[in-house]
């Protein structure tokens, strides 16, 4: 990179010459959903979207995990609201 501002030998861009310099490396960007060293370390298709999937797939479950969790979690809170409010 002649010049050191991205555009390349004569103009053409980045990556256009002989790779003999570290302009490819300097200038590379990275998404914000990766922890930028190339595509196997995706962090939004490794982990995010299945995750994502697994949820859905077990919330459309009639007798899910989930739903049996946030259930009992529910039914906790009401018996305690119940015993700390004062009965009328």
């Amino acid at each position: 990179m002649p010049l050191g501002d991205g555009t390349g030998p004569e103009g053409k861009g980045p990556s256009t010459g002989f790779g003999l310099g570290g302009c490819f490396q300097k200038n590379r960007q990275t998404n914000r959903f990766t922890t930028g060293t190339g595509t196997g370390s995706n962090i939004l298709t490794t982990i995010i979207l299945p995750l994502g999937a697994a949820v859905v797939t077990d919330l459309l479950r009639p007798n899910s995990a989930l739903r049996r969790i946030a259930g009992g979690v529910v039914s906790r809170i009401e018996e305690r609201k119940r015993k700390l409010l004062p009965k009328p």
